[in-house]
């Protein structure tokens, strides 16, 4: 069990599951240290750049980043789709602009 089940069950078609643009865990991750990449190997980040874009929000239901494989964290790698795990996603600014 986790918060996000207990609040999907107790509040249904109440709550949403929004993705942060941020970087997939790898394999060879550990309690110490993580092992990260891109998401889908920066193609989402240069879908953004090349078009100018550095804040947008948008449901993954029915666009094209919605039906890439999950390869958010190696446990779920390809198993399922974006839309399939999260309602939306928040693009804030490329990764190599994010603080470390």
């Amino acid at each position: 069990d986790n918060v996000g089940r207990y609040l999907f069950e107790a509040f249904p078609d109440r709550v949403a599951n929004v993705m942060l643009n941020s970087v997939s865990v790898l394999p060879g991750t550990t309690d110490t240290e993580a092992v990260v990449a891109p998401v889908q190997e920066g193609r989402w980040d240069a879908a953004f750049a090349v078009n100018g874009v550095s804040a947008v929000a948008f449901d993954l239901r029915g666009s094209p980043f919605g039906e890439d494989p999950f390869d958010y964290h190696f446990r779920y790698r390809d198993t399922v789709t974006y839309a399939g795990v999260f309602d939306g996603f928040v693009f804030y600014q490329a990764l190599r602009d994010h603080r470390h």
